[in-house]
């Protein structure tokens, strides 16, 4: 089932390896932009947030998203959205 998914842009200087590290997600990662896929998404989102605070970082165009049931639907059936 489609999960709830954490979008935001790599602060510079930041590696992928930290983040796997602190979220305990593995992050997807095109460009800067940063999807956390997880089935946590309150847990995960304070695990994030609280490792941005220490390091003084910040997160943008941080949003949390919930799938649509289009989302769902094409999962299901294993369709490639266009």
């Amino acid at each position: 089932m489609a999960t709830p998914r954490l979008r935001f842009r790599l602060p510079a200087g930041t590696s992928v390896d930290a983040l796997r590290k602190a979220c305990d997600v593995e992050p997807s990662v095109s460009g800067a932009q940063v999807t956390l896929t997880t089935a946590h998404p309150q847990a995960t989102l304070y695990r994030l947030t609280g490792w941005a605070e220490q390091r003084k970082l910040e997160l943008e165009g941080l949003e949390v998203t919930r799938p649509t049931l289009d989302d769902v639907f094409l999962e299901l059936t294993g369709e490639v959205q266009r």
